[in-house]
């Protein structure tokens, strides 16, 4: 398993938190900031293109890159908000550009010219199972585009499978491991794929070796009220720790397994960005998040299996 641990921040859920005290003394975290706009919105907030880019200064000892502050559905405004944080940042941190599913390749072909590093974003609300093959489609073209200009490519959200598996990647981002905690609903890498399945239902009975290999107890987890406290008391806060832990070791397996599929991608030419991919960078939402994905991300590197659980 990879030496660097991949994280996912925004600037919207650590705008109050000194950043880089949080992360100094973890010299293995390899930090990825997002402007956090579409949270922020949805809670009434509003992020600006000056506030974010002081706080990627501010910060800028313990962040790797930043995604630019994009306008879903209007690359123009995309490509002005992308101009103005540069401008900004000066320099202090690599700013990713976004392109969009519903843009025209021509947009990602004047970003790829332009940036050595470009994020593909907008595709979770499409890339659902019955659209899988258009996605695919979309996302090898995407990369027959970066590859003519020797740009890295990123996507954002585009963790579940066969998106991640499907191309050279230099890195993705997943929030789907805290599922786990807010629905019951678990993710589990076997080996060889991720397996879904709900928790406190029969549904997870099939899969009892599997979760016994993540130290869980195959007994427990078909309980009804697993990881509920008002239905089963404090026995399920220890339930709702095993299932944070299984879900980011999971995806820590997961994200070895794609490592080893495909040679390392090799940082982006000519930018600050360091270390190879593939990348998979799990999202935290908050201080609490990033302490436990820093703690159980170094476990998880001690006790990675390579064979497969079925």
């Amino acid at each position: 398993m990879t030496g660097r641990v991949h994280i996912l921040g925004s600037f919207h859920f650590f705008r109050r938190r000194n950043l880089t005290a949080d992360l100094s003394p973890h010299r293995d975290v390899d930090f990825l900031a997002d402007s956090g706009a579409f949270s922020a919105h949805n809670s009434g907030a509003e992020v600006t293109v000056a506030d974010y880019a002081a706080w990627l200064r501010e910060h800028r000892t313990v962040i790797n890159a930043a995604a630019t502050l994009d306008v879903i559905g209007d690359p123009v405004g995309t490509a002005r908000n992308t101009e103005r944080l540069m401008s900004a940042v000066d320099g202090a941190v690599p700013i990713l550009p976004v392109f969009h599913v519903s843009s025209p390749w021509r947009v990602l072909e004047q970003l790829c010219a332009a940036h050595p590093y470009v994020m593909l974003g907008g595709a979770v609300a499409v890339a659902k199972k019955e659209r899988a093959t258009a996605m695919l489609r979309w996302i090898v073209r995407a990369h027959q585009i970066a590859r003519e200009h020797g740009t890295r490519l990123h996507g954002l959200g585009l963790t579940r499978p066969p998106y991640a598996e499907s191309a050279p990647w230099y890195s993705v981002d997943s929030s789907y491991w805290t599922s786990a905690s807010r629905t019951g609903t678990i993710s589990l890498f076997d080996g060889r794929r991720l397996v879904n399945f709900r928790c406190g239902t029969p549904k997870a009975a099939p899969h009892a070796r599997l979760i016994r290999s993540y130290g869980g107890n195959p007994r427990r987890a078909v309980t009804p009220g697993f990881g509920i406290v008002r239905e089963v008391g404090p026995v399920a806060r220890q339930d709702r720790d095993w299932m944070v832990r299984a879900s980011i070791v999971s995806m820590r397996r997961y994200e070895t397994w794609l490592q080893r599929r495909r040679p390392a991608v090799p940082p982006p030419t000519g930018s600050a960005v360091t270390g190879d991919g593939l990348k998979l960078y799990l999202a935290a939402g908050g201080k609490n998040d990033l302490d436990v994905l820093i703690r159980v991300s170094r476990e998880a590197a001690a006790i990675t299996p390579d064979r497969r659980v079925s």
